[in-house]
C-alpha cells in the first residue's frame, strides 16, 4: 500500500495513547508524571513460548531506534529560543514545543502500558493476530504524507515550560530504554486491541515509540523550515 485513508493514519497516530491513557486526566498545564521506575518484569511462568520474548537482533533493533531517534529530535531542537520553541506556522499548527510536549506525553504511558499488559494472560493466538504489524507500523507511522489529528487526551497545552518539556522527555526516554534493554518478559504473548490495527503485541507498542518521535520530529522540522520562523 502507498497511501492509507485518513482513519488509518489517525489510528498510528492515536497507538501511543489508546489503552495507556484510557482513564488518564488531562491535567491542562500540569507537568507530566513520567512512569516511576520499577524493576525490569521477568517472565511468567505462563504458557507463552521463548518465541514470545524479543529476539537479540528485536531488542538491538528497538534500543537503536530509540537512541537515534532521541538523538535526533534533541539535536533538532538544541539551541532554539524560547521564541522559536514556541512559534506556530498557522493557529491550527502546533509549535516546536508542542511537538515534544506531545511525544512527552505519549511516550510517558508507554512504559506503564507494557508493565500493566504483560500482567495479563498471554494470548495464545498473538502470533496469527499480529504478525506483520511490525513492518506495517514501520512504513506508516514516520510517513507525513497523510496527517491526522492526535488524540485530546495528547494534545498539548503549550503551557510547560521549554526545558522542563525536554528535561521531562530526556528521563522518560531514558526509562523506555532501560525497558527495552532489560526486560525478559513474552511482550509477543500479550496483545490489545488497536482500532485499525486489530491486535497488537507488546512489542509492537514498544516499537511505536522511537517510530512516533520519528513523525513528529519530522513535523518540527517542517515547522522550523516555514519562512516566517524567527531567526532567534
Amino acid at each position: 500500500m502507498s497511501r492509507f485513508p485518513m482513519s488509518f493514519l489517525s489510528a498510528a497516530l492515536a497507538v501511543a495513547s489508546l489503552a495507556a491513557v484510557a482513564g488518564a486526566q488531562h491535567g491542562g498545564g500540569a507537568p507530566v508524571e513520567a512512569p516511576k521506575a520499577h524493576p525490569a518484569p521477568q517472565s511468567k511462568p505462563a504458557s507463552a513460548p521463548a518465541e514470545a520474548k524479543m529476539t537479540a537482533e528485536e531488542r538491538a533493533k528497538v534500543v537503536k531506534l530509540l537512541r537515534q531517534s532521541e538523538e535526533t529530535l534533541l539535536k533538532e531542537v538544541d539551541g532554539l529560543s524560547d521564541a522559536q520553541w514556541s512559534f506556530k506556522p498557522a493557529p491550527d499548527q502546533w509549535s516546536v514545543g508542542e511537538c515534544v510536549e506531545h511525544l512527552l506525553m505519549s511516550e510517558s504511558r508507554i512504559v506503564a502500558r507494557m508493565e500493566q499488559a504483560i500482567t495479563d494472560k498471554p494470548d495464545p493466538d498473538w502470533k496469527a493476530k499480529t504478525e506483520g504489524k511490525s513492518e506495517i507500523l514501520e512504513k506508516v507511522v514516520p510517513d507525513r504524507s497523510t496527517k491526522a489529528k492526535a488524540p485530546e487526551a495528547v494534545q498539548p497545552t503549550g503551557k510547560l515550560a521549554h526545558a522542563e518539556v525536554i528535561a521531562q522527555f530526556k528521563k522518560t526516554r531514558a526509562k523506555t530504554i532501560d525497558f527495552a534493554q532489560k526486560t525478559d518478559a513474552p511482550l509477543k504473548a500479550f496483545t490489545s486491541d488497536h482500532p485499525f490495527f486489530g491486535p497488537m503485541n507488546g512489542y509492537q507498542w514498544l516499537l511505536l515509540a522511537p517510530l512516533h518521535t520519528q513523525r513528529h520530529t519530522a513535523q518540527l522540522v517542517e515547522v522550523k523550515s516555514n519562512a516566517a520562523f524567527p531567526p532567534k
